[in-house]
């Protein structure tokens, strides 16, 4: 989100999105559990737009590792991959990708190859991967989801919590492996079929929150499958209904991370309709959306944060 805010030319909330990145980072490893480690240390780095932006995040999880888990083999981790970076940054990526393919191997042999575990950490290591043909890796590990939602369905019901959990990592691994566009679209209109009738036909603003969730991921993957094979058109219905699930989200969310997270997603969709209407022409309503993002009570938030630790920090000099 901080890199569409700077594309748009808001280098000021850019600015503040990126360093509000760097403080949430001391709650995700105080609160979560140790499998999110995984996410900071092996996929994160893979994801920054700068090699001058990866040293700098590197270098700020050493310290918070050292801080909050003095000791621990991941503060160790951390302190070596901020060595990397710094005395043989071209070894970096390369030595984090071995470390998604040896985790992916782990994964495989304590908990099976169809494990919902060793999918998510071998796909997670073939999208890193470069330089080799993954297709038909790539086509095993959908085809095993495949068959973990038809064994999931089998056992708690076709529109359970678990069938839906599971097809939902489905999609993920066909939008991420770069599955054929037709797939993408068959796999994403069953989801949806499936989350109408888990909600016994409700309107979409009475949906349970997850749902609202989900469908607005959906939506979302299908407004990026439109748009990369040309109908703009069609794709741009698709993210503003996934805009739209983002709002009756952000309004029903009670607990204040599922929140930030739900306003978050709405403001990079926002941002990124935007970019649509502009290319269409569609410049008045790209001007109402740039409105609705001014007002964002999210990002106002994000900035008064930002101020006031700039603040503190002046007052403790």
């Amino acid at each position: 989100m901080a890199d569409s805010l700077y594309m748009s030319g808001d280098s000021a909330r850019a600015g503040a999105t990126f360093r509000q990145c760097f403080c949430m980072l001391e709650e995700v490893i105080r609160d979560e559990p140790i499998n999110f480690y995984q996410a900071l240390s092996f996929n994160t780095p893979f994801r920054l737009p700068t090699e001058e932006l990866l040293k700098v995040y590197l270098y700020h999880l050493h310290q918070l590792f050292n801080l909050k888990r003095h000791g621990e083999p991941i503060a160790r981790m951390a302190a070596a991959t901020h060595l990397l970076a710094t005395e043989a940054a071209c070894h970096l990526l390369p030595s984090i990708y071995r470390m998604n393919d040896i985790t992916a191997d782990y994964y495989r042999k304590i908990r099976g190859e169809t494990g919902m575990e060793s999918l998510e950490a071998r796909m997670d290591a073939l999208i890193l991967s470069e330089g080799e043909d993954k297709s038909q890796e790539c086509n095993h590990i959908i085809e095993c989801f495949r068959e973990l939602l038809n064994d999931t369905i089998s056992q708690f019901g076709t529109c359970s919590v678990e069938a839906i959990f599971v097809e939902h990592w489905q999609i993920d691994a066909a939008t991420s492996l770069d599955a054929p566009s037709d797939d993408i679209v068959r796999l994403c209109e069953d989801h949806i079929s499936r989350l109408i009738a888990s909600n016994d036909d409700r309107r979409l603003c009475d949906w349970s929150l997850l749902s609202l969730d989900r469908y607005e991921s959906v939506q979302y993957n299908l407004y990026k499958v439109f748009v990369e094979s040309g109908d703009m058109q069609r794709g741009i219905l698709h993210l503003k209904d996934s805009i739209l699930a983002a709002e009756y989200a952000v309004s029903r969310a009670v607990d204040h991370d599922w929140k930030t997270s739900t306003a978050c997603q709405l403001l990079q969709n926002q941002l990124e309709l935007v970019d649509c209407l502009s290319v269409m022409g569609q410049v008045d309503e790209a001007d109402g959306i740039k409105a609705m993002i001014a007002a964002s009570e999210y990002l106002e938030e994000v900035v008064q944060n930002d101020l006031g630790e700039n603040f503190a920090e002046l007052l403790a000099c």
